[in-house]
């Protein structure tokens, strides 16, 4: 079985611990955060150590792999030391802080032949299937994608919550934006917490708009094809309107966990040494794509 080290156990760690200990064996946490969390980690997984020492995990030959789910700014660094050790590496998103950070990452597991896996928990849900699949038989021609949530004032927006948007873009269209354009940014908690802005494709675009400061919780997904097809993603349902009907049918309703399926598909990785659908190179072109967005920022 793979062996697993969760590398942050806050609040995105809790759940790495508890789903790949269902998929892979989780000997030990690397942990420097609050007494509350290792006591969580004590009294849900007594079996699970509990360290400080990330070198110890990484000079330790029975882990296989990492998994990381720490701030933002600290993804390149443990991401590096972890492939320099040979361990193969999920990292949640997004990848890096920059894109050159990113690439450099990818290019690194490339050369060693690791594993680099990023956690868009998205493009791991079971409602992209019908979208992927569809996006082979008629481009996308347009897409609409909207999140309304209430926090994460501590994380970068653009890297936190609409990269999410990003990474669905980029495996939809199968290539990054020839451009970006904001129609809306408000500063409110931080910098930025309100964002709108669209990107233009070779076939298509695709338009953003992020809020973090909205008294309520939505997420939604809306997918033109060229074909006529339209399809209609909100929480856990996916909706289909095809061209010459004049009502939505239902495709499908989620009914295993996208988080389930996203640390699987990690371990199915690492066991049978093939690149997972959001490797590194998935992951330094959503950061690329993001840079394209970072002057809105400034």
């Amino acid at each position: 079985m793979v062996t697993i080290a969760v590398v942050g156990i806050g609040y995105w760690g809790k759940n790495l611990v508890r789903v790949f200990s269902k998929v892979a064996e989780v000997p030990v946490c690397v942990h420097q955060g609050s007494a509350a969390n290792r006591a969580w980690l004590a009294e849900e997984y007594e079996s699970v150590a509990v360290t400080t020492e990330y070198e110890d995990v990484l000079s330790d030959p029975a882990i296989d792999a990492v998994a990381i789910a720490t701030p933002i700014e600290t993804h390149y660094r443990l991401a590096m030391r972890a492939l320099k050790a040979g361990k193969d590496v999920y990292v949640e998103k997004p990848l890096a802080a920059t894109m050159s950070e990113a690439k450099h990452l990818s290019e690194v597991a490339s050369k060693q032949g690791a594993i680099l896996f990023v956690g868009y928990i998205l493009i791991h849900h079971p409602n992209m299937s019908p979208l992927r699949a569809s996006a082979v038989d008629a481009s996308p021609a347009w897409a609409r994608f909207g999140w309304e949530k209430l926090g994460s004032f501590n994380e970068d927006l653009v890297l936190d919550i609409a990269s999410h948007a990003l990474a669905v873009a980029h495996d939809l269209f199968s290539t990054v934006p020839t451009r970006a354009t904001t129609h809306t940014r408000v500063g409110v908690m931080t910098d930025i917490d309100v964002l709108a802005a669209a990107l233009a494709f070779d076939s298509g675009w695709f338009s953003i708009e992020v809020n973090r400061v909205s008294p309520q919780t939505q997420k939604y997904l809306q997918v033109g094809f060229e074909n006529g097809n339209v399809y209609y993603w909100t929480e856990q349902t996916l909706y289909r309107l095809d061209r010459d009907a004049t009502e939505f049918e239902t495709v499908q309703h989620r009914e295993t966990e996208p988080l389930f399926l996203e640390c699987d598909r990690f371990v199915t990785a690492v066991k049978e040494r093939v690149q997972p659908t959001t490797d590194g190179t998935f992951g330094y072109r959503v950061n690329e794509m993001a840079d394209m967005l970072v002057p809105l920022q400034s």
